[in-house]
């Protein structure tokens, strides 16, 4: 039989449960021909002894809704395993919009994900008013398998206006949202997301529509999905706390359906509370219902400047700073008394686990300062005999700050250690440390990210992955189905 690829030799992880095993994987017009002993060569082999051969991988946490419009293949995906993307997380996406409110989606974009306004401005082809038109616009041109929620911050601005980062909707417009959900879940989307954590801001310090919510908005929107039993709601209700744990186990038990929820990550100054946000989504686990948390695989590094840091918006003096132009911003930073501010904020163990021994210089801009490249802002503190707050705000002469340093980042935490970048689902009562456990070996690994997101049995097409059932219902991807054939290849939509 001719094969148009063959990987030979590989240690087979087929996501299924059970254990890893040694196949060669042929590959006939895009799909899995057959995984055993293949005998003869196909168009192309590939010697894989050594690897591990694994169904793609889901990302179900991404915020490519504007990339995917000019970048078919998310750019950084494919080359971390991943195949398949699910966009529209945290309330944010690009439909439905209206004629004209095309830029109050941009705004929330621009500073809730740091993503460059010109960039947003220039590569999004706008022209879709429905969610099924903003999917459609991606039909036929996808070079990798692509799903979306339907975000909170379009259906207010959609129904509410100017108004919707201004106030709680009244009781209309609530059912009008509501509406729009069952709409857009017909269209195609695979569920619902909002963002109500009160951190977080859009550009010209306004609050992310979504956040103004109450209750009854959030609970009602939701419902569309109960009520049609299909789809997966998404939320961010708060900064690493169990004090939203009643509104999650409410939340699963009205609608019936699985919810994505808060991140779970180590933080310093509350080393135990990953383990009570497990404890305390763990009896609803055991009702049956899916209260599935989050948490990250490895450290993430948030990369930042002067110009465009989020990593302060706990801190009001930082935050206001930061939402006022380049120049008003650097003679602040190089006032003694803002400085005091700012170090007393920072000092505050309740806000945040903010270290300077986790902000790093990545890059410079003056070459003399190329010495501090890779060393954190405490060890070039140290090398300068100056305080943190000084050597970081104001790194050269005269108080010109970011003229010498160029870049930073700062190391996030993950579980189970002092740092926090892909996201994989965990139940709650049931938490996998496999990360800190060395006898784990690589295909219960893979098989937890993989059966945690999908069924037993992995998809018979390459590249497809796992059949998400815990999105099951009326969910339909953009799918492509010949991975290994000309690339922007698109099947039209289909219901799984």
């Amino acid at each position: 039989m001719g094969y148009n690829l063959v990987l030979r030799g590989g240690r087979v992880v087929d996501g299924s449960g059970l254990p890893s095993y040694l196949a060669d994987v042929a590959i006939k017009d895009g799909k899995i021909a057959e995984i055993e002993r293949v005998q003869g060569n196909g168009g192309r082999t590939i010697d894989v002894h050594g690897l591990v051969v694994a169904p793609g991988f889901i990302d179900h946490h991404t915020h490519m809704d504007a990339q995917i419009q000019w970048d078919p293949y998310g750019t950084a995906e494919p080359q971390h395993g991943i195949t398949s993307i699910v966009m529209g997380n945290d309330g944010l996406a690009l439909a439905p919009v209206k004629s004209g409110d095309e830029h109050e989606l941009v705004t929330s974009f621009v500073r809730f994900e740091a993503m460059p306004r010109h960039a947003l401005e220039k590569g999004i082809p706008w022209g879709w008013h429905s969610y099924r038109d903003y999917l459609d616009s991606l039909e036929g041109r996808l070079g990798i398998n692509v799903g979306g929620l339907v975000g909170h911050v379009p259906l207010r601005h959609f129904v509410m206006g100017q108004e919707a980062a201004d106030r709680p909707a009244k009781p209309a417009e609530i059912q009008g949202m509501k509406q729009l959900v069952a709409q857009a879940m017909e269209d195609g989307a695979l569920g619902f997301s909002t963002n109500r954590n009160e951190r977080q801001m859009r550009e010209g310090e306004r609050p992310i529509p979504s956040g103004l919510a109450d209750d009854e908005e959030f609970f009602t929107l939701c419902d569309a999905l109960g009520e049609l039993n299909a789809g997966v709601i998404q939320s961010h209700l708060g900064q690493y706390t169990i004090k939203h744990f009643d509104t999650y186990d409410r939340l699963v038990r009205r609608t019936g359906r699985p919810s994505v929820g808060q991140p779970v990550v180590h933080r310093a100054e509350a080393p135990e509370r990953w383990k009570q946000q497990l404890d305390a989504v763990a009896p609803t686990f055991r009702d049956g219902y899916l209260p599935y948390l989050r948490t990250n695989t490895i450290p993430t590094f948030r990369h930042f400047t002067l110009k465009n840091a989020q990593v302060f918006d706990e801190f009001k003096t930082w935050k206001n700073l930061m939402f006022t132009d380049e120049e008003p911003r650097k003679r602040a930073f190089a006032d003694r008394q803002i400085r005091h501010r700012l170090r007393e904020e920072l000092k505050d163990p309740r806000q945040t686990d903010f270290r300077w021994d986790l902000v790093t210089v990545e890059k410079v801009a003056n070459p003399q300062n190329h010495k501090y490249a890779g060393k954190s802002v405490d060890e070039v503190a140290k090398m300068r005999s100056q305080d943190p707050l000084d050597c970081f705000s104001r790194p050269g002469s005269g108080g010109r700050s970011g003229n010498h340093v160029r870049e930073l980042h700062h190391r996030r935490g993950r579980k189970g250690d002092g740092r926090d970048s892909a996201e994989s689902l965990h139940p709650g009562g049931k938490f996998r440390r496999w990360r800190q456990d060395s006898a784990w070996r690589r295909e219960r690994v893979l098989h937890d990210f993989l059966g945690l997101v999908g069924a037993g049995k992995g998809s018979n097409e390459l590249g497809a992955g796992h059949s998400q059932t815990h999105l099951h219902g009326r969910l339909r991807l953009r799918t492509r189905r010949q991975r290994v054939a000309a690339p922007g290849i698109c099947s039209r939509s289909r219901d799984l």
